[in-house]
């Protein structure tokens, strides 16, 4: 019983994620962090990559070691930061119509080179992490 109530749970979730991740960007994050089009700049390579691996949200919160969360469509993920790679607080929304955005308190042009090597470093972890999400949802169960 038990085990029905979570497939139906993680059905309902699968279902609404996609939805939620249509709606169009304000120029505020949820932590209120600004608009910064120089790190979405800095994502845009990668995007189709982390889009195709289920990926619609990634947040990074500076305040701890184990908070980088991330959503996909197969369901939630919560991972620490990469070794070697500093905490910094930012947000990136990979909307499924093209209307990507990106917010950060910190980020400045003349940071460009440290923020590109962490949103490697946390694309990196992310996409590893998504495939074991999506393995866990998909995989059929006794």
């Amino acid at each position: 019983m038990r085990a029905i109530r979570r497939r139906v749970a993680l059905f309902a979730l699968a279902a609404l994620v996609p939805f939620a991740a249509v709606a169009q960007p304000s120029t505020k994050g949820k932590t209120g962090a600004p608009l910064q089009p120089g790190l979405l700049a800095l994502a845009q390579p990668r995007i189709a990559e982390l889009r195709d691996a289920g990926i619609t949200q990634i947040v990074g919160r500076a305040a701890s070691r184990n908070n980088v969360q991330m959503l996909t469509r197969y369901g939630p993920a919560y991972f620490r930061w990469p070794r070697g790679t500093p905490p910094r607080a930012f947000e990136l929304y990979l909307n499924a119509d093209g209307g990507n955005a990106a917010f950060a308190d910190g980020y400045v042009e003349q940071d460009k080179a440290a923020w590109a090597a962490m949103l490697d470093a946390v694309f990196a972890q992310a996409l590893k992490e998504a495939a074991q999400v999506r393995a866990n949802a998909t995989r059929i169960k006794p």
